[in-house]
């Protein structure tokens, strides 16, 4: 990206960037004399072209004084033309939704398509490197009034959107990024209790197991041996047989075996237990955990156990 600046009316001293810029100059290309972190940095240029000193375009169109960002300058020097290559600062702050560019929504609107599904936004000249094909557009006051999601960029004013729209003209827009910690990935191989892909599915699963419902929570039930703890609340055990042997021992929530609370399953080799599962089930019936232990005879009597938490 360019970033051509012209004066308006006075020489503008850029003392951080050490250069003085003449009046009347033209379409002076800073991006060719400056790196792009030089650029961002650089405050008095910043407040040359927010205060009106220096009027500020990219090539294509005129950056407008409540519009520049020397972030921009940054993501597009280096290349990165959609917000779905980074999470930005303002979003790892945030939660729930943020809108894209800050204290400027709702905009107008100028028009919606049907057929295209297109979205044309005339102030939104940031749209190429703010939004991305994830986030939240919001319209009001429109025919097309409604919650959409961004699907493909095509300008810094047009975009298309995954959902159907109808033809409208006027009304006002509002775009938001989706939380930031949908877009953090998380690696949970090794966790026992901790699901998900991102960060907030993770945080949810730890929440869930910290949550107390009676007594201690899941987490610090987990410190205990929970397999030997008996069952003292109303339940209803149900034993069941090959004919001769028993073959599993169910404790259920009540007798119309809505629920199970814990499961014993044997297996035998002759009149001898050859092992035992025990399997614990958690509120709504979802199995937590399960060991199973083998039984080593000599001659009819057990000498030796060994467990295995599967």
């Amino acid at each position: 990206m360019a970033l051509r600046v012209t004066t308006t009316g006075s020489d503008v001293f850029l003392k951080d960037l050490g250069i003085l810029i003449a009046h009347p100059t033209t379409s002076r290309d800073l991006s060719l004399e400056f790196t792009a972190l030089e650029l961002k940095t650089s405050l008095q240029l910043t407040a040359a072209v927010q205060g009106g000193q220096l009027v500020a375009d990219d090539g294509s169109y005129v950056i407008h004084a409540t519009d520049y960002d020397p972030d921009e300058v940054l993501i597009q020097q280096l290349g990165y033309r959609d917000d779905t290559l980074y999470v930005s600062e303002a979003e790892l702050g945030s939660y729930g939704d943020t809108y894209v560019k800050p204290d400027i929504f709702p905009l107008a609107l100028n028009s919606t398509a049907q057929v295209t599904q297109n979205v044309y936004c005339p102030a939104g000249r940031w749209i190429t490197w703010q939004v991305s094909s994830d986030d939240k557009v919001v319209l009001t006051g429109c025919p097309a009034s409604g919650i959409y999601t961004v699907d493909s960029i095509l300008d810094q004013q047009n975009f298309t959107v995954n959902e159907p729209i109808v033809d409208g003209t006027g009304g006002f827009i509002s775009i938001f990024h989706p939380e930031a910690g949908l877009r953090i990935g998380i690696d949970d191989s090794g966790f026992d209790h901790i699901t998900g892909t991102n960060l907030h599915d993770a945080l949810a699963s730890i929440d869930f197991m910290w949550e107390q419902t009676s007594g201690i929570n899941i987490l610090t039930h987990r410190e205990l041996d929970q397999l030997v703890h008996n069952i003292a609340e109303d339940s209803f055990e149900e034993v069941t047989y090959d004919g001769v042997h028993p073959t599993s021992d169910i404790i259920w929530t009540n007798s119309g075996k809505t629920t199970k609370i814990r499961e014993e399953q044997y297996t035998w080799n002759g009149n001898k237990v050859d092992t035992l599962t025990m399997i614990q089930y958690d509120a709504t019936g979802i199995e937590v955990e399960r060991v199973v232990e083998t039984y080593t005879y000599t001659g009819p009597k057990v000498t030796q156990i060994s467990r295995s938490l599967v």
